[in-house]
């Protein structure tokens, strides 16, 4: 996978949804190229709804239809912004986005202490370009984990309740799931086998590098970075520095990227950026990922609503020792500038719980009403390969399967009870058997006979654990005393031994008592 993006053709369609929901869908290619790439934002910015296209270049967008009257936007940085009225589009639509150059023009800041002072300047605006009060956001969550072959072995979804701090407050945001879905290719794995990541719902919050004051961006760690003008390009039609960095001689810096900063105002609205390889052995590294990576890469994106910036999408990837891939992919949908609240403390997701634990199984009818990201052609096929697995496990149903060997049993008793002269093969019907008695063969019926089964089992597996003292506490908001509060001892377990047995009384193979 590659964090590459351009732009894209606009094929699209419209139609209106049953739940009073305009649909529009398209394509938006390069108009030089023809190529499509994705991640171009497509919304409608004034009222804070989007989404993003696909890496094919492909998107959906669902538009509340009293929002008709509004204007679609398709921007990415290096293009001009392609504006329509959504009452306009019709089927079907080809919009082609224009490049625009990245210029290096003759009177720019060459001096590396002035590039500095760009992003001094743009960190001391972030009180004015940032929301400086708590802001409530509904988003889009996926994350995947693949194999060494880069065949998915999961994917998970959800739509997430987001309420995001102001940018004046360092205190981590909260996050709430409305609703989730997932595909594990293993129906043998559990989601907690298969899983090995925790916390990707907490993605809106830990990859905003605006907010957390990534190191790149920190004047504390300037001497550890080298910068420089890479050039200057356009997004939302104004022009945006892009500024590289990269670890100094000497130094210890620990990423290496782009961050794009709009000329004008200031603001943070792009980074592009990876944890060098000795900065992976960092500890300590929250909010972004650490442990046994072979590399670490995000991109985190901003959009303007109003007069603000606002968080807008991130995509990280973390690639395993195995060459396994992880990636966490934060789209936010909506935006609401005028209210917002704290996530019920009864829905909040915790911070350590692996996000594929707490989704649900995967339905396409599921979210119709719900802006989402599209999945990407390994993706697709994941999910089709899943729907596959369900179609078959659909054909061999469990209670189907039941009735089957009921009737393979059935069928190997009556050969049984045919062999043993029981049955006439002719007819079916009971036969009396023929029984010698004092030399002199009588014919007789079976007699009434009672048959004695037992059944044992034994085996032994190790469950090591270590003793642990576990405690829950329930505290209301404001007050200091918990409603409740209890304790429990686990004792430590080496090994365990089973034994299985059962008893079984048969009365002439038709009756048991067990």
């Amino acid at each position: 996978m590659r964090l590459t993006s351009t732009i894209f053709l606009l094929v699209a369609t419209l139609s209106l949804h049953a739940q009073h929901f305009l649909t529009i869908t398209g394509t938006i290619v390069d108009q030089k190229t023809g190529q499509p790439v994705g991640y171009a934002h497509v919304g409608i910015p004034e009222n804070g709804i989007g989404t993003i296209s696909g890496f094919d270049g492909e998107f959906i967008l669902k538009i509340p239809d009293y929002y008709r009257n509004s204007t679609l936007t398709v921007s990415f940085i290096g293009y001009q912004t392609y504006r329509k009225p959504v009452g306009q589009i019709e089927s079907p639509v080809r919009i082609l986005l224009k490049q625009v150059a990245t210029s290096l023009p003759e009177v720019v800041v060459r001096d590396e202490s002035g590039i500095e002072d760009i992003i001094r300047r743009a960190v001391a605006n972030i009180p004015k370009n940032y929301p400086t009060r708590s802001t409530s956001m509904t988003g889009f969550y996926r994350e995947s984990k693949t194999d060494a072959k880069q065949e998915y072995q999961y994917l998970a979804e959800g739509v997430l309740d987001i309420y995001k701090t102001s940018y004046n407050n360092k205190k981590e945001g909260q996050t709430g799931l409305i609703q989730g879905r997932q595909v594990v290719l293993n129906p043998t794995d559990s989601p907690e086998e298969v899983a090995s990541i925790s916390s990707g719902h907490l993605s809106p919050h830990r990859f905003d590098f605006v907010k957390h004051r990534e190191e790149f961006i920190d004047e504390a760690n300037f001497d550890d970075y080298q910068y420089w003008i890479e050039g200057i390009t356009s997004y939302d039609d104004k022009p945006v520095y892009i500024i590289g960095f990269d670890r100094a001689e000497g130094g210890s810096g620990r990423m290496t990227g782009k961050v794009y900063i709009d000329t004008l105002s200031y603001a943070f609205i792009r980074a592009e950026f990876e944890i060098r390889p000795e900065g992976l052995k960092k500890i300590n590294d929250y909010p972004l990922y650490v442990g046994s990576w072979n590399a670490n890469r995000y991109v985190a994106n901003y959009r303007k609503i109003g007069d603000k910036w606002y968080f807008s999408s991130a995509l990280r990837e973390g690639e395993r020792p195995n060459g396994g891939l992880f990636s966490n992919d934060i789209l936010i949908t909506e935006v609401d500038t005028k209210k917002s609240k704290p996530v019920p403390y009864g829905e909040r997701l915790e911070r350590g719980a692996p996000f594929l634990t707490i989704t649900g199984q995967y339905d396409d009818n599921f979210w119709r009403e719900y802006n989402t990201a599209p999945l990407n052609s390994g993706q697709k096929e994941s999910v089709l390969q899943m729907k596959t697995q369900e179609k078959a496990a659909e054909v061999f149903d469990a209670d189907f399967m039941a009735a089957l060997q009921a009737r393979r049993d059935s069928i190997r008793l009556e050969a049984l009870r045919t062999e043993l002269g029981e049955v006439d093969p002719e007819t079916g019907e009971p036969i009396e058997l023929p029984q010698v008695n004092n030399g002199v063969l009588e014919v007789q019926k079976r007699k009434f006979g009672v048959q004695l089964q037992m059944h044992l089992g034994a085996g032994a597996h190790l469950l090591s654990s270590e003793a642990a003292t576990l405690g829950l506490t329930r505290l209301q908001k404001d007050e200091p005393l918990p409603i409740i509060s209890t304790t429990g001892e686990v004792p430590a377990r080496e090994y365990e031994a089973l034994l299985n047995w059962d008893l079984s009384l048969l009365f002439n193979r038709r009756w048991f008592i067990r």
